[in-house]
């Protein structure tokens, strides 16, 4: 009995982990982690033309479904993690999609939609886009 009250919690306690997803506080973003990933690289992100700070958030979203969030870096080269559909997440990306992106301005409390400093490659698994110029919204 003992063995198997172990088993059913390690059980339970590794459906629960396996689960659980990244939730950003500010916003309430939420994805959980695909085996289907690409990443994008934005040079700099600005909000009404000032430097975004490190409590701004990007997320980004296929069809208003969640696929990936980050807190910006003011350093540049903000990477943003954006999950892909492995069969689990039906939602999430697919080849040649291209991701829409938005920004938390932590400042004013608003969420605006992000434009890309130059044009966003579709997505595609195990890649590594790196987005030249200044994302920016306003």
């Amino acid at each position: 009995m003992k063995k198997l009250l172990s088993l059913l919690l390690s059980t339970f306690l590794s459906v629960g982990f396996l689960s659980a997803g990244f939730v950003n506080p500010e916003t309430g973003w939420e994805y959980q982690q695909s085996t289907f990933q690409a990443f994008y690289m934005l040079e700099t992100t600005e909000v009404d033309s000032e430097l975004a700070e490190a409590t701004d958030v990007i997320g980004a979203f296929r069809d208003g479904v969640c696929v990936g969030w980050v807190y910006v870096d003011p350093n540049g080269f903000t990477t943003i993690p954006v999950m892909g559909n492995d069969g689990s997440f039906p939602d999430y990306m697919n080849n040649d999609e291209v991701v829409q992106l938005q920004i938390y301005d932590a400042t004013h409390g608003s969420i605006l939609p992000l434009t890309a400093g130059d044009v966003l490659p579709g997505w595609a698994n195990n890649e590594i886009f790196i987005i030249n110029g200044t994302a920016y919204a306003n």
